[in-house]
């Protein structure tokens, strides 16, 4: 971590440098050249520590376990009989009437030739 601190403070006395030098003859194309640079150093090192970050983050979340949905980590209904009754909806515990939705008759398709008239 040290070396990404001494790389960060660098890179930004580098560009703070390079800044100066351009704004002040901003028509000089050799220090247009030396701030693009500069910068590029500068956004190396940003992604260097965003990377180091992520990596601590991942650590300290290797530590504590995810935890597992409520509807996962129910156990299933098994009656006296040994069968799982953990079947959706089938069950109809309540004595409520079930929903059932009808479903229309699918309609055929004609070929283009009976929809065509005679040519």
């Amino acid at each position: 971590m040290a070396e990404i601190k001494d790389r960060l403070t660098e890179a930004t006395k580098e560009c703070l440098q390079h800044y100066d030098a351009w704004s002040q003859n901003k028509k000089d194309e050799s220090s247009r050249e030396q701030l693009m640079e500069a910068l590029h150093e500068l956004r190396k090192v940003s992604a260097r520590l965003e990377i180091e970050m992520a990596v601590s983050e991942r650590d300290l979340r290797k530590n504590k376990p995810i935890p597992v949905p409520p509807h996962r980590s129910a156990k299933r209904k098994v009656d006296n009989d040994g069968n799982d009754n953990s079947a959706g909806n089938k069950n109809n515990d309540d004595n409520k009437p079930s929903v059932q939705v009808e479903t229309k008759p699918k309609r055929g398709r004609s070929s283009r030739n009976n929809n065509k008239s005679g040519n």
